[in-house]
């Protein structure tokens, strides 16, 4: 059987800010203040910009969560090359044991929880893994030397959703007098003073006197702006007119 459905809107945002601020914690772990600008966006899981080139893929998974980075060959390389100011050449050991250890550290902290899996070497992910419609998300990381792509499938949205904070989250239902609270509408009380041709109330005119045959204590009806709510006689009160339901 097959789940379908893709994240929401306000799920994907929060991700997406989660997944930014572990880029800022990386890079302010590394010191490298030339990474700065580096940011990340959302992209369609099944259309994320891929360049040209050897490209390669990391997978941290943990259960049926999974997280895919792609990246060029060369990311190791380039991101040290960058944050130890020093020459990126194949041949610099140097480079390539500190860009190894820069990367990976960049993938555990995009994961975003304490364990997380080490990257290995894969495939990319394939159609059905992180579809969207089966609650797929893919992001893309710029501003670094060069750029990644991200790809996360539903378990791994799921695993991050219990640290979300719960801003667009509906609001656990309440009972119908609480929700009511102390919200106050206005109410009137109308009498039936009898009828008349319409034509006649056309003629009518400032100052006239409409005599109406209804007793001292007529039947009044009750209603709000929503409409008629109920009925009752019209009496007088201590000091002021008051109604008695029927």
């Amino acid at each position: 059987m097959e789940r379908i459905g893709w994240q929401g809107a306000t799920r994907t945002r929060l991700l997406k800010e989660r997944l930014g601020q572990g880029l800022a914690h990386w890079r302010e772990g590394w010191g490298v203040e030339q990474w700065r600008q580096a940011g990340v966006e959302v992209e369609c899981a099944e259309q994320c910009s891929r360049p040209a080139g050897e490209r390669q893929c990391w997978l941290l998974e943990s259960g049926d969560a999974a997280m895919w980075v792609e990246g060029p060959a060369s990311i190791g390389p380039a991101l040290a090359s960058h944050a130890l100011r020093v020459d990126g050449s194949p041949a610099n050991a140097l480079v390539h044991g500190v860009g190894k250890r820069c990367f990976f550290d960049l993938c555990s902290t995009l994961w975003g929880k304490d364990g997380a899996p080490s990257p290995v070497r894969s495939a990319p992910p394939g159609e059905r893994e992180a579809a969207s419609r089966h609650g797929g998300l893919g992001f893309r990381i710029a501003g670094i030397p060069e750029n990644l792509t991200i790809t996360v499938n539903r378990a791994w949205c799921q695993l991050h959703a219990s640290t979300l904070p719960n801003e667009g989250r509906p609001s656990a239902m309440v009972e119908r007098r609480v929700a009511l609270g102390s919200t106050r509408i206005a109410i009137t009380a109308a009498i039936e003073l009898g009828e008349i041709q319409l034509l006649d109330s056309l003629e009518w005119k400032v100052g006239e006197i409409l005599l109406a045959d209804v007793p001292h204590d007529p039947k009044v009806i009750l209603a709000t702006p929503a409409g008629r709510i109920a009925k009752g006689s019209l009496c007088r009160g201590r000091s002021t007119r008051a109604v008695v339901l029927d």
